[in-house]
């Protein structure tokens, strides 16, 4: 985003861990952002808006899936998004409308 690389979340002794760094290629260096509120591996980003969305991911492997999107700004920190209402419809719904 921007041109920062952002490293986020992942795994610890099969437990997953807040961290979010960025990596600056044009100084070559990594900076600690604000870790995540929920801790979590195996879990999706999505850049969009100048924000980073932090989807879904589990607290242990194999994951125990977290219905979590958390919603990261690099100036400001992170902070909770609740997911319901979100979608017009659910995903099975959408589906099969095409």
């Amino acid at each position: 985003m921007d041109g920062v690389i952002y490293a986020i979340g992942g795994a610890s002794n099969l437990l997953g861990i807040p961290i979010v760094e960025a990596y600056d290629p044009t100084t070559d260096t990594w900076t600690t952002q604000p870790d995540m509120p929920t801790a979590r591996l195996a879990l999706s980003t999505v850049a969009l808006d100048g924000k980073i969305y932090a989807i879904g991911g589990g607290k242990v492997y194999p994951t125990d899936a977290f219905v979590i999107v958390e919603e990261f700004t690099p100036e400001v920190g992170v902070t909770a998004v609740s997911p319901q209402g979100k979608l017009a419809t659910a995903w099975g719904k959408i589906k099969r409308a095409r």
